[in-house]
């Protein structure tokens, strides 16, 4: 099995015991399922050829997403979290895909490249989503759950070091969301619509995805 740079945080025990503790705690990317499977249908629809059978979700939290994912997508699913029992050991050395969600922003910068290095070990293609505002919650060291916050254009220019192909997805207020996979124009707009649709915004998705918005 690969060999993780990643998986000894400086954190890490701070988050294992807010998963012991918390049982809501790490759930936030079940909200990004029908995004993320809208993304590589744009993905498989500009590459025909692309045909992904396995998702990791790196870094899943207690979070569904990557089960409701892969049953939307017929893909095989597996999880990994250094911070939660069963789950510290990575399943598989690779994977058509990969998800790392809400996990980026909590780590030191310079482990950031350690993470998106590990990703990158694993696929070509992953998908992240990375808050780009200060948290909510505080760790019990008094410092704010997120280590890093940097604009979106930081992240990318970080992720694109790793991955040759890096393209902005939507995302909710205070964060950011890449593909590392082509989108053609046309499927983005799919995409952009869609997302729209799910925030209940339909009137204008409709008129984005007739070119009037």
């Amino acid at each position: 099995m690969a060999d993780l740079k990643s998986s000894a945080t400086r954190n890490l025990a701070h988050y294992r015991e807010i998963h012991r503790t918390d049982p809501r705690y790490g759930r936030s990317s079940q909200k990004l399922v029908g995004l993320i499977a809208d993304a590589v249908r744009a993905g498989q629809a500009t590459t025909p050829g692309w045909q992904p059978k396995t998702l990791l979700d790196f870094g899943c939290g207690k979070s569904q997403a990557a089960e409701r994912v892969a049953k939307k997508l017929g893909l095989t699913h597996y999880l990994y979290d250094p911070a939660i029992p069963g789950l510290e050991t990575l399943p598989v050395a690779q994977a058509d895909l990969v998800m790392n969600t809400d996990v980026l922003e909590h780590l030191d910068e310079t482990e950031v490249d350690l993470l998106i290095s590990d990703v990158r070990g694993l696929t070509d293609h992953a998908y992240f989503n990375i808050a780009t505002a200060p948290a909510s919650k505080v760790l019990d060291s008094g410092e704010n759950a997120h280590a890093t916050v940097q604009p979106p254009e930081w992240w990318q220019a970080r992720i694109a070091m790793h991955f040759p192909t890096v393209v902005r997805l939507p995302a909710a207020k205070n964060r950011v969301s890449f593909a590392t996979w082509q989108i053609s124009e046309k499927e983005m707009r799919r995409v952009v619509a869609g997302d729209m649709w799910r925030r209940k915004d339909r009137i204008k998705a409709v008129m984005y995805r007739l070119g009037l918005g």
